[in-house]
Parts: structure tokens; C-alpha cells; sequence
């Protein structure tokens, strides 16, 4: 059974978050276990896929009982496959550090055939068996959360984030103070020149002809197709959205004025070559502006909306800003 202070204090964070802000849920449940466990120190890894390449982020610690700010840095060495379900009490085994003489367990997020993410946990003393149970009740939970979320917030055909959550993000993203902090150092895009979040908007070119041609079956699959090369283009950071037939928008995390348009026309080039079931070649026009802190959702939306209506209306297959 979970210990009252566990459940109430993982339901509180729940309601105080609405459901509906990821970050501060993370950070919620990581003070729950650091509470209940005692813990040293706890931190919550993601993985990522960037281009093709896999890579695990910190997303949020705390250690003797202070919580950070949810945060990202890197963890250079090969990522190690993790085979535990947190979904089920199979647990990872606590095992004592040579160094400092603490414990340390590690649990899996996720499908154990292919974790998102893992928690390390780390204690002065071995944790026993049933508080491992605890950890995996609590994770049950979170992972509760996580798939309402999910349901609420993603498209169903492609697992993007819908129009409906875009509002939020975006206005989020601008009060955020780290909108303004420098690059990490292992930003791959950093340069000399600033670094500034921007919003592209994508359109599907000639999306009518192929439902008219092939069937909605086979646009629902070019949908599904250019949302997985989404996925392969873009970094973990920045914010991909379906916003309803044919058209998408991302948020893109700091990027250089230098590259920002390299990054879009290597996604534009990506679909470009990409060959697509029964349909062939399909290509994407691209809009986008760089975002500034007094902007709306609908301004900066209009800015890349326009600059993509130039892009249509100019031959297509184009990026432009």
C-alpha cells in the first residue's frame, strides 16, 4: 500500500499543477520519493532523438531536499539500454558505490523495450524491498498522469501537440526568464550571434490532390510520415505541433540567426527526398519569425503565416523568413 504522505503529497502536485504542466509534475514526483525515501539525491533523465542520433538529458534534480529548476544538460557517454518496466514492481537492484559508499538505483521509464527515460535514485542506506514497491506505485501513477496528458494534449493521428496546447506553450515559453539565459555549451547550433526562439509554421504543398488522388487512407499516412521525420529533424527542446489538416508549427528552441534557416530547409530538404507509399515525392513549404517577449500567439503566428503564404505563392518547396 502506498504511505498516505506519498499518495496525498503525489495528488496535491497533481492538483496544483491542473494536470497540465509536465515540468512542475516531474519535479512533483521527484520531491514525493526524495520525501518518502530520504533520499540523497534524485534526478529524472530523458531520452531524446536528435536527428538520428540518441542522447540522455537531466531534466530535473534535487539533492538534500532542494529542488532545482527543471534544467537540461548532457550526459556525453553512450546511452545504456534500461530493460525494467516502471509500470510493473520489477525494479532495478540498489548497488553501493565504491566511492562514496551511497546506494544507488536506477528505474526505467517506460516500454522496457524502449525506455524514455529513467529516474536515479541515490541514499545513504539500501532501500528495501518494499519501498522499491513504493517507487513503482508512485511511477504507476505518474505515468497515469502523464498518458491523460497525452490524450488531452496530442493529436491522435500523428502524437504531435495539437492546436489547443499551443496557446499555452507558446505564452509559457515567453514568460519563462530562460528565454533570455545563454546557450548551454553544448548547444550544436551555437555561434558568435544571438540565440532566439522562433516559430516556423509548415504546410504540406498540394496536400488536396493527394486525398482527391489516393484517398484520405493514404493522406492520413503522408500525415503520419512527415510528423515522424519532424521527429528526426528537430531537438528534443523544440516544440512540434500539428495545428489540423495539412499544417504545422514548431517552436524552436534557441537557435542562432545564422542557422535558424539551415535548420528549416534541411527538414524541407528531408521530406523533400523522403519517398512516400503509393504517393511518391510530397514536399513542405516553410514560414517563420523570430519571437520577441511582447509577442501573442496570434502576432507571431501571423508574422510565420505570412511569410508562408510568400512561400506558396513563389514556387513552393521553399523556406522563407
Amino acid at each position: 500500500m502506498i504511505p498516505a504522505l506519498a499518495r496525498d503529497a503525489i495528488l496535491a502536485g497533481a492538483r496544483l499543477n491542473g494536470g497540465r504542466d509536465r515540468d512542475l509534475l516531474e519535479l512533483e514526483v521527484l520531491n514525493v520519493l526524495s520525501t518518502v525515501l530520504q533520499l540523497r539525491s534524485i534526478e529524472l533523465h530523458r531520452l531524446e532523438c536528435d536527428g538520428d542520433l540518441r542522447r540522455s538529458w537531466c531534466r530535473a534534480r534535487i539533492a538534500e531536499g532542494e529542488p532545482t529548476a527543471t534544467f537540461e544538460r548532457p550526459v556525453n557517454e553512450l546511452v545504456q539500454a534500461v530493460t525494467w518496466d516502471f509500470t510493473q514492481p520489477q525494479l532495478a537492484v540498489p548497488r553501493q558505490r565504491a566511492d562514496d559508499g551511497l546506494w544507488s538505483c536506477i528505474v526505467a521509464l517506460g516500454d522496457p523495450r524502449e525506455p524514455v527515460g529513467w529516474i536515479n535514485l541515490t541514499s545513504a542506506r539500501e532501500p528495501g524491498a518494499d519501498e522499491l514497491r513504493v517507487v513503482g506505485a508512485l511511477l504507476g501513477i505518474y505515468a497515469n498522469h502523464l498518458a491523460l496528458l497525452d490524450y488531452s494534449e496530442r493529436d491522435t493521428l500523428t502524437g504531435l501537440m495539437n492546436r489547443k496546447t499551443f496557446d499555452d506553450s507558446f505564452l509559457r515559453l515567453l514568460s519563462d526568464p530562460r528565454m533570455h539565459r545563454e546557450r548551454p555549451l553544448y548547444d550544436r547550433r551555437q555561434d558568435a550571434s544571438p540565440a532566439d526562439h522562433w516559430l516556423a509554421v509548415v504546410d504540406i504543398d498540394h496536400f488536396k490532390n493527394v486525398n482527391d488522388t489516393f484517398g484520405h487512407l493514404y493522406g492520413d499516412e503522408v500525415l503520419v510520415l512527415v510528423a515522424g521525420l519532424m521527429r528526426r529533424s528537430f531537438r528534443n527542446a523544440d516544440r512540434l505541433y500539428r495545428f489540423g489538416g495539412e499544417e504545422f508549427a514548431i517552436l524552436l528552441d534557441r537557435t542562432p540567426d545564422l542557422y535558424v534557416g539551415a535548420v528549416l530547409d534541411k527538414f524541407r530538404v528531408r521530406i523533400a527526398d523522403h519517398w512516400f507509399p503509393q504517393i511518391g515525392k510530397v514536399t513542405v513549404s516553410v514560414g517563420y519569425t523570430r519571437l520577441s517577449p511582447g509577442d501573442s500567439p496570434s502576432s507571431a503566428f501571423d508574422r510565420a503565416d505570412a511569410a508562408l503564404y510568400f512561400a506558396k505563392h513563389n514556387g513552393r518547396n521553399q523556406v522563407h523568413g
